[in-house]
């Protein structure tokens, strides 16, 4: 397993009555992610700009170079995943998800050779015998089957090349196949080779992709407002980038660039425009089962849990409350000083005394 970890110590709050006082009362947390991925942008954000300690956390943020070794390992709390990672993890070891990171179905494609994209926009049906070119059981096959779905053909339609992860856009952009199911920004680099064009998207065939915030059951179970505290920091990321888009470019740049991964201004303004992210008020609403007691979130991870099982990645689906909550978002809405940061407001100093609404 490849992954390298850097220790986010932040300094405590300028209110504090002294560095070492504010620095005892502030929570440890290890939070894992994948680096380079546009989803765990709001991470980066909350320490480069000093908002964990406002929610009272003391954070250890470990990158994990490929998602797929994250459920392996155990030193960490909290994360920003996929939705395949987040219901294989609730399907394996009760893994929760507490929030909405992004909606990835713009980002998850069917590329093909620019030669070929207009015939195959206009008569889909000359895909039958094709390669499509793809890594099994992750979002962009999911996208893919979808946009095979989409021009009324089945997955024995084409021919399947499985490739390991992370050579799928290497092979494709080398000259093999004819079609290739990516995710960003694999499908920026084919796309600025000119070896590719998007001709479907997830979006397109309407299956939404939503990124995860996920926590272990075990430490939700012993240390559930340090949970609230990083949805709240979380989403206050998401607020200032929101509203923030010049410095959010900015932030991006050295993010990716950390990462390895030199992406142009054009790119990086798709990536805010096509990844769309979600605020407290817009949590409340996908996760809400106050209808008919199924959430909009529900429908999503849903039709994921569906594909999962037709590849026999998991046994049974996950249900409901049992591993999709809006405990967490709920108990920051609650919470006058998690909600005034969720929000995006920066209330001075971390409240100690931070109850659940639910107690």
């Amino acid at each position: 397993m490849r992954f390298w970890a850097f220790v986010a110590w932040l300094a405590a709050l300028s209110a504090s009555p002294s560095p070492c006082a504010q620095a005892e009362e502030l929570a440890p947390i290890t939070i894992a992610a994948q680096a380079g991925l546009y989803r765990s942008l709001p991470l980066f954000a909350a320490s480069e700009n000093g908002w964990w300690p406002k929610a009272g956390l003391q954070p250890l943020v470990t990158h994990f170079e490929d998602e797929t070794y994250l459920l392996d390992d155990p030193g960490w709390d909290v994360a920003v995943v996929g939705p395949l990672t987040a219901l294989v993890g609730a399907a394996r070891e009760g893994l929760m998800t507490v929030g909405i990171a992004d909606d990835e179905s713009d980002a998850n494609v069917v590329m093909a050779r620019p030669a070929a994209a207009e015939t195959i926009l206009d008569r889909p049906a000359t895909l039958k015998g094709k390669t499509l070119l793809l890594t099994r059981d992750t979002t962009a096959e999911y996208g893919a089957r979808r946009c095979l779905a989409r021009w009324r053909l089945n997955p024995e339609d084409v021919r399947i090349a499985a490739r390991p992860p992370g050579e799928t856009g290497l092979a494709f952009a080398d000259g093999a196949g004819d079609l290739a199911a990516l995710t960003a920004p694999a499908s920026y680099a084919v796309f600025e080779r000119g070896a590719g064009i998007t001709v479907c998207s997830a979006k397109d065939a309407g299956a939404v992709i939503p990124g995860a915030l996920v926590a272990r059951k075990e430490f939700a179970e012993r240390h559930p407002e340090r949970v609230a505290r990083f949805v709240a920091t979380v989403l206050h990321a998401v607020a200032w980038e929101k509203t923030h888009r010049g410095e959010t470019l900015d932030l991006m740049r050295r993010y990716y660039r950390d990462a390895g991964i030199e992406l142009g201004d054009a790119i990086l303004a798709r990536e805010i425009e096509t990844r769309p992210l979600f605020a407290l008020d817009e949590q409340l609403k996908l996760l809400d089962r106050s209808g008919d007691g199924v959430s909009t979130a529900d429908g999503w991870f849903g039709r994921l849990a569906a594909y999962l099982l037709s590849v026999a990645a998991i046994e049974a689906p996950p249900l409901g409350q049992s591993y999709l909550t809006d405990t967490y978002v709920k108990w920051a809405d609650a919470d006058p000083l998690l909600h005034g940061l969720a929000v995006g407001e920066q209330p001075v100093g971390a409240d100690k005394n931070i109850v659940s609404p639910t107690r």
